[in-house]
């Protein structure tokens, strides 16, 4: 890996954002998504050991961010995955980027994580993905929608 890429992944999981999502997946990790909710700023997935996934927009810094919960999903987790602050990415977008001619359905792009055990996440600049078995990931990215607001658009895809 060149030495550029080495240090600034080093600073990502250094920071605190990096050690909130080392953390995370150490409590995700082989856990089976059992439901799901979603918004146009996140989602919620819901485990099989009674715990869930809040992924979302984070107001302050805009950047995604995930956090893990026990029981059932309240208020304020529905509100982060709801905020007005943030626009919606769900029609095709005029940028380029992965998928942007596509429509982007986050309940259909969800669905498929049902029944599937986590095994792994990535992280990058403005994404990061969760990854399932047979190559699969549920990939979240940070884009701005047609109207110029920050926004969120999920893909299940192969890694």
């Amino acid at each position: 890996m060149p030495a550029d890429i080495e240090q600034e992944s080093e600073k990502i999981f250094e920071s605190a954002y990096g050690k909130n999502i080392q953390n995370v997946l150490k409590k995700i990790i082989n856990k089976k998504v059992t439901s799901f909710t979603s918004g146009n700023s996140g989602y919620i997935l819901l485990l099989d050991d009674n715990s869930y996934i809040v992924s979302y927009i984070e107001a302050k810094n805009k950047k995604l961010d995930l956090l893990i919960k026990e029981g059932t999903p309240i208020k304020s987790d529905i509100e982060l995955i709801n905020s007005k602050l943030f626009g919606d990415a769900s029609l095709p977008l005029s940028g380029n980027l992965p998928y942007a001619s596509e429509y982007n359905n986050k309940n259909e792009e969800l669905k498929n994580t049902i029944g599937k055990k986590i095994i792994g996440m990535a992280l990058g600049e403005n994404t990061f993905s969760l990854g399932f078995p047979d190559g699969m990931e549920l990939e979240a990215m940070l884009v701005k929608d047609d109207s110029g607001k920050d926004s969120l658009r999920i893909f299940w895809e192969q890694w």
